[in-house]
């Protein structure tokens, strides 16, 4: 399955949702966290299949969308959504990802 734009939509939906248990949002964050870690920037990991990399629309939702969702999350689950944006960050911050300090700073 690949991991696009309407996927991300659903996890963000789950993690945010303060109805479900901790423990099941800390897995959907953990799992995302951890897609994102692995398909972001698949031309660094010789064992990905860059078939399955995000495509741009899903990166600029997950872009657009993660401060957000770190801002209204429990401490446990922004630590994993904080530990994907450093990834992202790594990758995108000064060329592909300039609204990141507006963003964020806009949810403090």
């Amino acid at each position: 399955m690949k991991f696009d734009a309407n996927c991300a939509n659903s996890f963000f939906t789950y993690i945010a949702d303060n109805s479900m248990p901790l423990e099941n949002r800390l897995s959907a964050a953990l799992f995302f966290k951890n897609t994102v870690n692995k398909y972001w920037n698949p031309e660094e990991n010789d064992t990905v299949d860059l078939a399955k990399a995000l495509d741009e629309v899903t990166k600029n939702y997950i872009k657009e969308n993660l401060a957000k969702l770190l801002m209204m999350t429990p401490r446990k689950i922004g630590e994993s959504l904080a530990a994907m944006s450093a990834v992202i960050g790594k990758v995108e911050l000064h060329t592909e990802w300039p609204s990141f300090v507006p963003v964020f700073g806009s949810h403090l």
